[in-house]
């Protein structure tokens, strides 16, 4: 099974071009140079390829830092592999 907060972190680096972030559950948007409203819908939407999975707009608005993001995603994969 794929590691979701490796991956998401590769996410994270390659769209915020910037491999020197240091990732923590807390992390918010502003604790980071270039996550901006357009950057978090840019990654927002390569973890949903990435995954697999879809989003509804009410949970991204209620993300709060990095750690929920990882929380979501997994708790998504977990959903789609009961489903399967």
């Amino acid at each position: 099974m794929m590691d979701v907060r490796s991956e998401v972190e590769k996410i994270f680096a390659r769209i915020l071009d910037d491999d020197k972030v240091v990732f923590t559950d807390s992390m918010q948007a502003r604790d980071v140079s270039g996550w901006n409203s357009l950057n978090h819908m840019r990654i927002i939407v390569e973890i949903e390829k990435k995954f697999a999975v879809n989003f509804k707009p009410k949970e991204v608005v209620a993300l709060n830092n990095f750690g929920e993001l990882i929380g979501l995603v997994t708790s998504k994969l977990s959903l789609s592999t009961k489903s399967s």
